[in-house]
Order: structure tokens, then sequence, then C-alpha cells
């Protein structure tokens, strides 16, 4: 490849530039999709104060995944579930999305 070295150079900067970005953008969507270990955190408070929005939980030893809320004023599943070991967020469409 021939040409000016440096317009080269600021070529290669550009991309390292976009190239982080990407990845900064790879690993939101992974933590946003990942399977958060009970152990860890709950969920956060949702629309309501003493409830977490509605997750998807798993339960690794019964291979089960259910839909549950945590109940923040009583610490625990408001399914009265103990066996949950990760859960993670419900990427639900909009209602307007959903073709009737």
């Amino acid at each position: 490849m021939t040409g000016d070295p440096g317009k080269l150079k600021e070529a290669i900067g550009e991309l390292d530039v976009q190239v982080a970005e990407l990845q900064s953008q790879l690993t939101t969507a992974q933590e946003a999709l990942r399977w958060i270990p009970v152990e860890e955190r709950p969920p956060k408070e949702g629309q309501y104060k003493e409830l977490s929005e509605r997750v998807l939980c798993l339960n690794l030893h019964h291979e089960t995944i259910m839909v549950d809320r945590w109940d923040i004023e009583h610490n625990r599943w408001s399914s009265g579930s103990s066996t949950h070991t990760h859960w993670r967020p419900i990427d639900l469409p909009e209602k307007d999305e959903v073709k009737k």
C-alpha cells in the first residue's frame, strides 16, 4: 500500500477509536444479557418501590426457568422460592410492537 504516511496513521487512529467504541458496546450488551448469580445481587426496584420488575429466574439444580419478582421489603422472591440460582432482566417488546 502506498500513500501519505500521515494520512495512513490518521486512518488507523480513526479505526482504533471505532474498535474501542464497538468493544464498549459489546461489553454493555453482554452485561445486559448475562445471568446474574443471586448471591451477587438481587434485582433492583422497578415501577413499584417494594418489588423489582419481573425477571427470568433460573434454578440450575432443577434446570427450570420461571418469571418472578424480588420483594425488596421482605428480602425474598415474591413467589416464595428459595431455589433460584441466577436471574436476568426480561427484554420485552414495547406494547406498540406487539401485533394484535
